[in-house]
């Protein structure tokens, strides 16, 4: 028995929308057409899948057995379909993004959810890194674009703003009151435990780190955070991350010169190309008409977008 795959098609449709008129809008087609189809698949089957015997057909028991082995039929078709047209579109099948451990990731959900629906045959890999691991990656062309600070040195790229942060050296009231001593000295505090989120890439980028006084090295953006909690040692952390804390008490902002904050731009990020695949290209015009602060009183203009060629940040 050969079945006609378009009215298995049009049968699914009539079910998913409670009715054949209703089907019949949704596949822009006239309603006798959608009856024509299922009675051509019902003589093929030769049963019957509607009892039409109310006012509204219902499905028969064959009829909800039959709906149930073609709904995964029919999924694997749409999946196919656009994986055919991607082929013939030469769409990218991987897309690789580095993004910057400080980056709050929930910002661009709703970007991630589109990427998700707009192109179910890209693999998406997100990679989590620190400091200068995002933009080695970008460099050695093991990432398409990166959402991270800019730290090149020479090199051409094209960066979309996204959000600033400053970054807030504190510690819990306990260590303050603890090495209030050490912490009041004009000079760096050396004898006060600092903790340090690692740099991932082998550049070995440090910012604010007192090079003389002691250290703990983490690897994790929350571990380094737990440690502050946990009253250990001080450090500095992205205003999210912890303004709920320093609200309510249970982290203090750290005073004195040694303690500057230092403000953290971070931006989606790519290489000056004169050609770009297709997916990456849209996640590009995507991301420069993103505004992650559109509820945020005091944020930079996001979305801004410039060409970089210029030294390291020191």
């Amino acid at each position: 028995m050969n079945l006609d795959f378009d009215c298995l098609r049009i049968f699914a449709n009539v079910v998913e929308n409670n009715g054949f008129n209703a089907a019949a809008n949704h596949l822009h087609k006239t309603q006798p057409a959608i009856t024509a189809a299922i009675k051509r698949l019902e003589e093929q089957l030769e049963f019957s899948l509607f009892d039409r015997s109310a006012y509204r057909p219902t499905l028969t028991v064959e009829g909800k057995k039959l709906y149930q082995r073609v709904k995964p039929l029919l999924s694997h078709w749409q999946y196919t379909s656009k994986y055919a047209e991607q082929l013939r579109t030469e769409t990218e099948s991987d897309i690789t993004i580095a993004i910057d451990a400080f980056f709050p990731i929930a910002t661009i959900r709703d970007l991630l959810e589109r990427w998700l629906n707009q192109y179910p045959m890209t693999q998406f890999h997100l990679l989590s890194e620190s400091l200068g691991g995002a933009c080695e990656r970008l460099l050695q062309n093991r990432a398409d674009l990166i959402i991270s600070e800019n730290l090149f040195c020479q090199q051409a790229v094209e960066m979309i703003v996204l959000r600033s942060d400053p970054m807030i050296a504190v510690a819990t009231t306990s260590f303050i009151q603890q090495h209030n001593l050490y912490l009041e000295q004009e000079q760096s505090p050396i004898h006060c435990l600092q903790i340090i989120l690692r740099d991932s890439s082998q550049s070995n980028y440090s910012f604010g780190v007192f090079e003389q006084g002691r250290q703990w090295t983490v690897s994790d953006v929350l571990m380094k955070k737990e440690l502050i909690m946990a009253g250990l040692g001080w450090g500095r952390l992205p205003a999210h991350l912890i303004h709920q804390e320093l609200a309510n008490g249970r982290l203090q902002r750290l005073q004195g010169n040694h303690f500057d904050e230092r403000l953290l731009t971070i931006g989606a990020i790519r290489l000056q190309k004169p050609v770009h695949g297709p997916v990456a290209e849209k996640i590009w015009q995507d991301l420069k008409t993103f505004l992650p602060y559109a509820n945020t009183a005091s944020s930079p203009e996001s979305g801004f977008t410039e060409v970089l060629s210029h030294h390291c940040k020191s």
